[in-house]
C-alpha cells in the first residue's frame, strides 16, 4: 500500500472510531432541581396573664406565631417550665403554679415551636423558642408566718443585735425604727430566759399588697439593769409578759416584709416592760 493509501486508511479508521464513541464533545449536564427553601417559624409575641401567683394558682399564656410555608395550626407547640403543669395545647395554654416547693420562687415559661418539612427520613425541621419574664410564685401565708416567727425568735435572743433583729422589716415602714428601739431596750435591761410563740392568724388583702398577722406570745425575762425613772426595779427580778403580738406586713420589691409590731397584753406588765412593748 502506497503512502496515499495508508493515509486514507488511517483517516477512515479515525472517523469510524469517533462515530463509534458517539462523536463530538461530551454533553454537559443540565441544571439540577434544587430543594424548595423553607424558612423557620417566628414567635412574634409571648404573653402571660400574671407575673405573680400564689401556689396552685393559674396563669394563661398566649403566643402569636407566623410561618411562611406551614399553617400555624399545623406546627407543634411545646411548653416547658422547671415545675408546675400545663393544660391545653397549641398557642393558648394554662400554667398552674407548683405546690410543695420553697417560695418565693421564679419560673420562666418557655415555648418551643417545631416545623417539620421536606420528604427526607427523618424529616427536616426548624425549632424556635421564646421565654417569658419569670413568674414569681409565693405561698404568702407560710412566708408571712415564717417572717413573724423568725422576728420573734430574734427578739428573744440576746445574742442578736437590734439592727439584725429587724432585718425583715421594710425600710419604707416607720415601724422598723420603732421596733429596733424596742429590741434595743430589751437588750439594755433584760436577759430573755425563755419564750413561746404561736401564729394564730394571717389575713391578706385582695390585692396581695398588705397583710395582718397575729401570734400568741409569752416571755420570761430577768432584769439585768434598772431604768432611773422606773422605781421598784430589782436586778435579777423576773418579768413574765404574755399577750398577742400583732404585726402588719407589706409586699414590695417582689417579697413580703414586716411593717409594724404591737403587743396586746393579757397579763400584768411591769412599768418597764409596758413602756417597751405597749407605750410607744
Amino acid at each position: 500500500m502506497n503512502r496515499w493509501g495508508t493515509w486514507v486508511w488511517l483517516a477512515a479508521a479515525t472517523l469510524l472510531g469517533a462515530n463509534a464513541c458517539g462523536g463530538g464533545s461530551p454533553t454537559t449536564p443540565g441544571p439540577q432541581p434544587q430543594p424548595t427553601p423553607n424558612t423557620a417559624p417566628v414567635i412574634e409575641s409571648l404573653s402571660v396573664s400574671a407575673t405573680r401567683l400564689e401556689v396552685g394558682a393559674q396563669a394563661t399564656l398566649t403566643a402569636s406565631v407566623r410561618d411562611a410555608e406551614t399553617p400555624v395550626a399545623s406546627l407543634t407547640y411545646q411548653w416547658s417550665a422547671s415545675a408546675g403543669t400545663f393544660s391545653g395545647q397549641g398557642s393558648n395554654v394554662t400554667w398552674t403554679a407548683p405546690e410543695g416547693t420553697s417560695t418565693p420562687q421564679d419560673y420562666p415559661l418557655t415555648l418551643t415551636v417545631i416545623e417539620q418539612y421536606g420528604n427526607s427520613t427523618p424529616r427536616a425541621e426548624h425549632r424556635v423558642s421564646s421565654t417569658t419574664d419569670p413568674v414569681r410564685v409565693h405561698n404568702s401565708p407560710r412566708e408571712l408566718t415564717d417572717l413573724t416567727l423568725a422576728f420573734l425568735g430574734y427578739f428573744a435572743d440576746n445574742r442578736v443585735s437590734a439592727a439584725d433583729a429587724v432585718r425583715d422589716f421594710a425600710d419604707s415602714c416607720s415601724g422598723k425604727a420603732e421596733e429596733r428601739g424596742d429590741v434595743q431596750r430589751i437588750r439594755d435591761y433584760y436577759q430573755v430566759l425563755s419564750s413561746s410563740f404561736n401564729v394564730r392568724s394571717v389575713s391578706i388583702n385582695s390585692a396581695g399588697t398588705q397583710a395582718n398577722i397575729s401570734a400568741a406570745c409569752s416571755f420570761e425575762s430577768r432584769y439585768t439593769a434598772c431604768a432611773p425613772d422606773l422605781p421598784g426595779c430589782v436586778i435579777g427580778a423576773i418579768d413574765r409578759p404574755r399577750g398577742e403580738c400583732v404585726f402588719t406586713a407589706r409586699y414590695e420589691s417582689r417579697r413580703w416584709w414586716l411593717c409594724t409590731s404591737n403587743f396586746v397584753p393579757s397579763s400584768t406588765l411591769s412599768p418597764l416592760m409596758r413602756s417597751i412593748l405597749v407605750d410607744k
